[in-house]
């Protein structure tokens, strides 16, 4: 997503298949599914709760998925449950679906001027390269403020 003078606009940077952005969209699902597991034995989508009730063992159980993606993916997880138990509708346990990963400013840096993203993953923060699409060409000056990376 990017964002200039109270408008927004999507933005569709195409990368290639790399191994270290599968194995990451895998760890976040894992993640996001272990939050949505713990907030549904505890009936809670609250973000605080399912962060004290889940970071710690997320973080030594998976040590290479950074700090921000494990907030990222509480968030995600948090809004799953909301829509779930909110509802009431649902008798089962809502699971989450392989899904992309939501991205923030500390999780990713788009330089537009290089034509280069870098992105963490389980392996490290790396950096890939894109080509923009000419059509976008008119948004390269704006100020992004998340993605989604989906397969």
């Amino acid at each position: 997503m990017i964002q200039s003078n109270k408008q927004f606009s999507t933005v569709i940077i195409k990368l290639g298949k790399y191994q270290e952005l599968e194995q990451t969209i895998k760890i976040f699902n894992k993640v996001c599914q272990e939050i949505i597991d713990y907030g549904w034995e505890y009936q809670t989508w609250n973000k605080n709760r399912l962060h004290y009730g889940t970071y710690k063992d997320i973080r030594t159980k998976y040590p290479k998925f950074s700090s921000a993606m494990v907030q990222t993916a509480r968030d995600q997880a948090s809004e799953i449950l909301k829509r779930t138990l909110k509802s009431r509708k649902k008798l089962n346990k809502p699971l989450k679906q392989k899904s992309g990963i939501r991205y923030d400013k500390r999780c990713l840096s788009v330089m537009f001027d290089k034509n280069i993203i870098s992105i963490n993953t389980t392996f490290g923060r790396i950096k890939l390269p894109f080509v923009l699409a000419e059509y976008y060409e008119k948004y390269k000056e704006w100020k992004y403020t998340n993605a989604q990376l989906i397969r």
